[in-house]
């Protein structure tokens, strides 16, 4: 017996009670097979991601580079087939269930619910060109609004995030996999928008005001983004023509960059500000049990202010049953190199405090298994 009344995916804050755990619940329907045509369409609770910097996952990063759009709706796709060439649409539209509740008390367990975030609705559209699965290219329009006069604070106006990207993507078997793309961010008012769109993995009006455009700036500025992945794997290279799965020895590398440019016109602190991070990653598979890795990344959260910045040197090994068992037990080794103004995030609700000296040294074991 599944109790949940909802999903987290389609709802605009975290209520424990009603979800007991389950992000999606959607049905999935497509047309009758044709030569040269697939149709899909989803409906329900369920997130969409835009940006994908991997091959198969969301990239070493784990963030969309475009956007995340979450919510209860429906998003149709369609794919048609010229000999090498494969035209892509996708349209949808979603919203949230409900809003946090006027006198709703901020804590941990909700997730810090905001009752000045409205009720929030998201439509995008996508449209992209294949060729002979070498090749992709796309671009991505997403606009989310708020619509609700029930805001505890009636100041508060309903606003809009919009997000225009473009993207694409080779897929050069032996020669590995690169993703480049760009997004342009234009936030008017949003402070009430609620993460039915998360950009950079910032939820809604709020979340882009914490992370980028400021407490004093209502919710209004733009943010330009580039990023880009490329990996490469030398089994591919060396057992070519004959296919490789995995099931061998390996080494892999990958080099990847999000660099975002800030406008902020009504917070001074927060404008024209560019932000990076960029790294470089090697795995080396050496027996069917057994694979380390190594990496290395510098995150600059204002280039203007190397204070800000930070160097992550990690070390890991990794154990498994077989070559592409999916599971695994991931022994890492992290030091971080943080300048003197590296922020640790404290409190009740957590707060940016740069006077809290941030560890340097993390280990984490971590055992998973997916299917």
């Amino acid at each position: 017996i599944i109790a949940a009344r909802t999903v987290t995916s389609a709802n605009g804050y975290f209520d424990p009670p009603d979800m007991l755990g389950i992000n999606d619940a959607f049905l999935t329907m497509r047309a009758a097979p044709m030569p040269n045509a697939r149709f899909q369409l989803n409906v329900g609770g369920f997130a969409n991601r835009y940006g994908a910097m991997g091959e198969y996952d969301l990239g070493r990063y784990g963030t969309p580079l475009i956007a995340r759009v979450g919510g209860t709706g429906l998003t149709g796709s369609a794919q048609v087939d010229f000999n090498d060439l494969t035209l892509m649409s996708e349209i949808g539209f979603q919203g949230q269930l409900n809003k946090a509740p006027v006198g709703v008390e901020p804590a941990g367990w909700n997730g810090f619910a905001d009752p000045n975030v409205g009720s929030s609705f998201a439509v995008h559209a996508h449209a992209g060109l294949a060729w002979r699965r070498l090749l992709e290219v796309g671009g991505h329009f997403i606009y989310a609004f708020t619509k609700d006069d029930r805001a505890e604070v009636e100041t508060i106006p309903d606003g809009n995030i919009a997000v225009g990207a473009a993207d694409t993507r080779l897929t050069m078997g032996r020669f590995g996999h690169l993703y480049l793309g760009f997004a342009r961010t234009q936030a008017n008012r949003a402070r009430a928008v609620s993460n039915v769109v998360r950009i950079l993995n910032a939820p809604g009006g709020p979340g882009l005001m914490r992370e980028y455009l400021g407490e004093n700036s209502s919710g209004t500025g733009s943010l330009s983004t580039v990023g880009g992945q490329y990996d490469f794997s030398l089994g591919n290279l060396l057992r070519y023509p004959a296919a490789f799965e995995g099931n061998g020895p390996d080494l892999m590398a990958s080099v990847f960059a999000i660099y975002t440019h800030v406008n902020s016109p009504s917070d001074a602190a927060h404008d024209d500000i560019g932000k990076l991070k960029v790294g470089g990653e090697l795995g080396y598979a050496i027996v069917k049990w057994l694979a380390i890795g190594a990496r290395f990344d510098h995150v600059a959260q204002h280039l203007k202010a190397p204070d800000f910045s930070q160097n992550i040197i990690t070390g890991r090994v990794i154990l498994h049953s077989d070559w592409n068992s999916r599971d695994q037990l991931a022994i890492q080794y992290a030091h971080f190199k943080n300048g003197g103004r590296t922020a640790v995030r404290e409190g009740y609700p957590p707060r940016d405090d740069v006077t809290i000296v941030p560890d340097e040294h993390v280990v984490s074991i971590t055992a998973s298994m997916w299917w």
